[in-house]
């Protein structure tokens, strides 16, 4: 896919060159560069679809991760969540300029193999450099339910709020940006995009 920027964005570009604006920062011509398209996907984890959504009305089997990362790539940045177990898998269908992120959560039950798979891998590939300065992991339990009521659009691997506003400071993304959301599940990610988007807000 081209990484090039469409071109009425350079010839916005060249034109503030040709105007004496190249010595700007970055903030100062950000509102001549059209936003971008960033896609983030929380599939069922490889081998774990039947297991834990196979009485979703919208279940469908196993995700074909190999047509979800060429989807993926029609965006102009995405990210994937995977699970440690597949992340050799999916590493193999991603392209070359890829991150790997980790989401630890210290909160992990054992498994049945006495492991504690106890974080998660995140495949970014960013729109652009971040605003701020942003690690490439993340400690943060996942939503808990043993004081509160579960809500009734939660969804088994349900991320937290701040879980996504970590990726989408990790993938360069600015307000004006698209953002689609390709599991909606629970709908958390799109609430969180809507805080995300409140925090950066000029009166905030």
């Amino acid at each position: 896919m081209s990484r090039s920027p469409p071109a009425k964005t350079s010839d916005r570009l060249t034109l503030s060159v040709a105007n004496g604006w190249w010595a700007l920062p970055e903030e100062a011509i950000g509102p001549l560069i059209d936003s971008l398209r960033f896609a983030y996907a929380d599939p069922p984890y490889i081998g774990q679809a039947h297991r834990h959504y196979r009485k979703h009305a919208d279940y469908a089997g196993e995700v074909d991760h190999a047509a979800l990362i060429a989807h993926l790539s029609t965006f102009d940045g995405w990210a994937l969540s995977a699970s440690m177990k597949s992340l050799p898998r999916v590493m193999k269908l991603c392209p070359d300029d890829v991150l790997t992120l980790a989401w630890v959560k210290p909160i992990a039950p054992p498994m049945g193999d006495k492991r504690h798979y106890s974080w998660e891998p995140v495949i970014l590939r960013p729109l652009r450099r971040p605003a701020i300065y942003v690690k490439s992991h993340l400690v943060l339990s996942p939503p808990q339910f043993t004081f509160r009521p579960r809500p009734p659009e939660h969804v088994i691997g349900e991320k937290p709020e701040g879980f996504t506003h970590w990726v989408f400071d990790a993938a360069g993304l600015r307000p004006e940006d698209d953002l689609t959301d390709l599991f909606p599940g629970s709908g958390a990610i799109g609430r969180a995009w809507g805080t995300w988007r409140e925090r950066l807000a000029p009166d905030a």
